[in-house]
């Protein structure tokens, strides 16, 4: 059986090609979850002062937010990598477990980073590098955090 080899020019085509075959969906995509983020993050700056368990529910709203763009940008660009135009509610949809193994599994590759880069910066290097597609397990096929890593 002949060796595959991996093209670094056919991969960038490949992304260069899907992304602007798709850019409008990319480009609502971004302007929806920057206009969510911006009302979650001026809402929490606007009740700091004044009533500041508001703003740490703002915050909260947030962060939880955050966490879920994240899940469905990664699951609208694995579907565009593998051809797959499904529609949009199959791709936003997404259940609780999924959500916080996503969350914790986020939370462990930004700990496992940020101390490899305190401890020295090598580590962290090597942590980023090393586990950089577990979340995409996590959000793609709903492995297990330990099975991702």
């Amino acid at each position: 059986m002949p060796e595959k080899r991996f093209s670094k020019r056919e991969a960038v085509e490949f992304g260069w090609r899907t992304m602007r075959a798709n850019l409008s969906i990319f480009i609502i995509f971004l302007v929806v979850s920057m206009l969510a983020g911006l009302f979650f993050s001026g809402f929490a700056g606007l009740f700091e002062k004044r009533l500041p368990v508001l703003s740490l529910i703002f915050n909260l709203g947030y962060i939880l937010l955050t966490i879920a763009i994240n899940i469905i940008g990664i699951k609208i660009a694995l579907k565009f990598c593998d051809n797959d135009q499904r529609a949009i509610a199959e791709v936003i949809s997404f259940t609780p477990s999924r959500f916080l193994k996503f969350a914790a599994g986020y939370i462990l590759y930004s700990l496992l980073v940020t101390a490899g880069l305190i401890l020295l910066i090598v580590p962290g290097l090597v942590f980023m590098v090393k586990y950089q597609y577990a979340i995409y397990f996590i959000a793609d096929k709903d492995t297990d955090i330990g099975e991702a890593f």
